[in-house]
């Protein structure tokens, strides 16, 4: 039959990892043959079980997984540690608990663990040679721990007093001579915790090295998921179980065995059935233990702000969440990897997680502290725990015959990823330092799987922004435009992982249009330095980023603008690229001239300069061929302020970077032929950029008329025309009689004669008396 637990969720972490749990407890000790999947917002099991046998398993038969961290503080095999769980199973005479029992009983045979010290005096030793080894806060705080067992010492007391001793010797505080002691007692247990915790540090990577070597098979399943060691013997830990399984002074495998205790050897039956039926079903019961569910359920961390009362330390929780939780962490086991056969450093490569990117959700801010992201799979078809596993084993995502090592670059793979595995979705979760020094495994959405071929545009990024984030990483600290510019982009990437369409690469275009700007109006003397202009966007952004408005076609039409002889690109006059080598800076300041008040007034400054030039260099034609031209009636349009000036100067600059000598512009020509907007051309621009045509009007090949541009800049657009007509006549062509009014405003006028135009005919019958056959 199929079961739907509605107790189990993607969100939050502790709860799919609960389902994990379930599911993998129920195909390893009762039915092999089951299979689980997520549907409805909750995991379905399909097994020979029903409801209440699933729930007597839990109850009756499960034999917990022995889950141990003798490595860590709080584990439960140090003296001052919480030892209620531990002892409770040591004398347990449940069957259900004999290997845990093997393995606890292993470990402290082990004459490798840290000696606990007999003495006050063996304590005061190994706190006094720390002193003098440690420097600052912490050497700080072993002194006042040593001064604090000094001046406590009671009369009658030694060094040599044992610490049984001390710890049975009365305590009354209404007795002075038992006060001092107990007052003594105190400050020795601090010392005593300081004493281990130092041992234990020193001796941690052994112990991590024996844990491996020596625990039984039984055990191997949660040290793999705790961390894995590299070839120099250093652990490397899985972000899932925080540092080696613990979170700052929360230890899960303490929290576990406590948890198991309270649940199956002290709990009364009738009340863990009902707490099995809430966490598997969300049914409503009471019996709920006040302790902390880790970084796993951020609503229930506890903290300020989180509960009923100022700051709630902790929540209660149901022990069933917490028990299958860390049982469904044994399904999330690293290995480590290189990132090629040559590489000598290994890293723990933990199923579905990759390094932290402070993107694509709404609480992320700047200079967010993220110790990594994992994107867990939501399947919607039902596969058994092998299957399972294997998807988790496999859990590493491709982009370009590489690893994804980000969370960005992981939302690039999950396309092909999840259509590949039959994935529906992902959750994803991102590790933040969000209480003091703790971090929570915030849900940052829930990512559905959609492949689109526009997202290989994608690619051409990562060779643009690389040297870019090496240029970056050339300062101590980057300037503030820099930053925010570049963690923009990132945000805008992962916008277009999600919402594949022209809005969202249009914006992406926009923030790389304003880093390309910053990049091209910095000092290049100044260090750091980049190299080479940044551009390698391929052809197939124009359509992608085609929204239907009109600021993308006039923005490509003008960065289409190639080189006219000497005379460079249009990037040349405003990226300051070389005019012969546009892949490479030109020499000082180059031929930038992206100078004005306005959008319109910088396009016609470059017209003026690009005149100019002309002249300069005896270019005989006007410097506006492009490889892209626009309709007629898109430039008419422009001329009447349709374009939103900041939008087409942000996407100028975005396609500067793109590579006009690959072509591939046939589609977008062809798509483009049709205008926006119908409307009416403006007779007075028809008569102008006639005489800015790279090509012959009727036939004729114009003379250069300069005057125009600086009549056109000094506001005068009535005495332009007029001398546009003379120059037609002067070239034995016959413009209609014609009054021009002047009515477009001028600086708006001049730029448009940069832009290239199609369909040049409509111009000259606009304005051309048609020639006698």
């Amino acid at each position: 039959m199929t079961i739907i637990l509605e107790g189990c969720s993607p969100a939050p972490m502790a709860s799919y990892l609960k389902a994990l749990g379930l599911f993998r407890l129920v195909a390893q000790q009762k039915d092999a043959s089951c299979q689980g999947w997520w549907g409805g917002g909750h995991l379905h099991l399909k097994t020979a079980l029903t409801k209440e046998e699933l729930i007597a398993f839990l109850v009756d038969e499960y034999a917990p997984t022995p889950l141990v961290a003798p490595w860590n503080g709080g584990s439960g095999f140090n003296p001052d540690d919480k030892l209620d769980g531990i002892l409770a199973i040591q004398k347990s005479k449940d069957p259900r608990f004999a290997t845990y029992q093997a393995v606890i009983n292993e470990i402290k045979s082990w004459p490798e663990s840290p000696t606990v010290p007999e003495t006050a005096g063996e304590i005061r030793a190994v706190l006094a040679k720390a002193t003098n080894e440690f420097k600052g806060r912490k050497q700080e705080d072993l002194a006042a721990v040593l001064a604090e067992m000094d001046r406590t010492l009671p009369p009658g007391a030694t060094w040599e007093t044992a610490l049984a001793e001390v710890e049975a010797h009365p305590k009354d505080r209404s007795n002075p001579e038992q006060d001092a002691w107990r007052n003594w007692w105190k400050a020795v247990k601090k010392g005593r915790t300081w004493a281990t915790g130092l041992a234990r540090g020193a001796s941690k990577e052994a112990l991590l090295n024996i844990c491996r070597s020596r625990l039984p098979e039984t055990a191997l399943e949660w040290i793999d998921a705790a961390f894995a060691l590299g070839r120099d013997g250093k652990p490397d830990y899985n972000p899932v179980l925080g540092t080696g399984g613990n979170e700052g002074r929360l230890d899960f495998t303490n929290n576990f065995m406590q948890r198991l205790a309270e649940l199956l050897l002290g709990g009364k039956r009738e009340e863990t059935v009902a707490l099995a039926r809430a966490a598997l079903f969300g049914e409503i019961t009471d019996g709920l233990a006040k302790a902390s569910i880790g970084q796993y359920d951020p609503g229930r961390a506890g903290g300020f702000n989180q509960g009923m009362e100022v700051e709630t330390k902790d929540f209660k929780i149901n022990p069933w969440d917490f028990v299958l939780m860390l049982e469904g962490s044994l399904v999330l086991a690293g290995s480590m990897v290189r990132r090629s056969p040559v590489d000598p450093q290994a890293q723990l490569a933990s199923p579905f997680t990759v390094r932290f990117s402070p993107v694509g959700f709404s609480s992320g801010e700047a200079g967010e502290q993220g110790r990594a992201e994992t994107w867990l799979p939501v399947w919607e078809r039902p596969a058994s725990l092998a299957e399972v596993k294997h998807l988790f084993g496999e859990g590493r995502a491709s982009l370009q015959r590489r690893q994804a090592r980000t969370g960005l670059e992981f939302s690039r793979s999950v396309g092909s990823l999840g259509v590949d595995r039959g994935i529906k979705g992902f959750q994803r979760y991102v590790y933040l330092q969000r209480r003091g020094q703790s971090y929570v495994a915030l849900p940052a959405g829930s990512i559905p799987v959609r492949y689109s071929p526009i997202l290989e545009l994608l690619n051409d990024l990562d060779h643009l922004l690389q040297p870019l984030d090496r240029f970056l990483r050339g300062f101590k600290n980057p300037p503030a435009s820099f930053a925010s510019v570049r963690r923009k982009i990132d945000e805008a990437i992962f916008t277009c992982t999600q919402k594949p369409e022209p809005a969202s690469f249009h914006a992406l275009l926009r923030v790389l249009g304003r880093m390309d700007r910053l990049v091209a109006m910095r000092d290049r003397s100044k260090k750091p330095k980049l190299l080479k202009p940044p551009m390698g966007l391929s052809p197939g952004w124009l359509a992608a980023c085609d929204d239907g408005r009109l600021e993308i076609r006039v923005a490509a039409a003008l960065a289409s603008i190639g080189r006219s002889d000497k005379i460079g690109p249009l990037a040349s006059y405003l990226v300051g690229v070389s005019a012969e080598q546009p892949w490479q800076w030109d020499s000082g300041a180059g031929k930038k001239c992206w100078t004005g008040n306005s959008m319109e007034e910088r396009l016609g400054n470059v017209v003026l300069r690009r005149l100019l030039d002309a002249e300069r260099y005896g270019v005989d034609e006007p410097p506006f061929r492009g490889r892209l031209g626009l309709a007629p009636q898109d430039i008419g349009l422009f001329l009447q302020g349709a374009c939103d000036p900041v939008v087409l100067e942000e996407l100028l600059w975005g396609l500067m970077m793109l590579e006009w000598r690959l072509g591939g512009l046939d589609k977008t020509r062809l798509a483009w032929s049709r205008p926006v907007q119908a409307t009416v051309l403006p007779r007075e621009w028809c008569l102008l950029k006639l005489l800015h045509l790279p090509a012959p009007v009727q036939g004729v090949k114009i003379r250069r008329e300069p005057r125009i541009a600086r009549l056109l800049s000094a506001g005068r657009v009535e005495e332009a025309c007029q001398v546009a007509m003379y120059r037609l006549r002067a070239s034995n062509l016959s413009p209609y009689q014609a009054t021009y009014l002047g009515r477009l405003e001028p600086a708006r006028l001049l730029a448009s004669l940069l832009i290239p135009v199609r369909m040049q005919a409509r111009l000259e019958r606009a304005v051309l008396q048609q020639p006698k056959q």
